[in-house]
């Protein structure tokens, strides 16, 4: 799972969210980073919404 589909899954949610570029300090050569999402749901509901918009997004 890439950032760029969190970030497209949050948006066709309608979630306000922020990314950032953050890296691993044992693995400081990969790309990396973390999306930082307005909390308006639980987490577990919201990480169930975000899986079921990427499994769509995918096809």
């Amino acid at each position: 799972m890439k950032l760029d589909e969190l970030a497209k899954a949050c948006e066709a949610l309608g979630l306000s969210y922020d990314v950032e570029q953050k890296k691993y300090p044992r693995c400081w050569w990969e790309e990396g980073g973390r999306i930082r999402v307005e909390k308006k749901l639980k987490k577990t509901e919201l990480m169930i919404r975000l899986a079921e918009k990427i499994k769509e997004m995918r096809g």
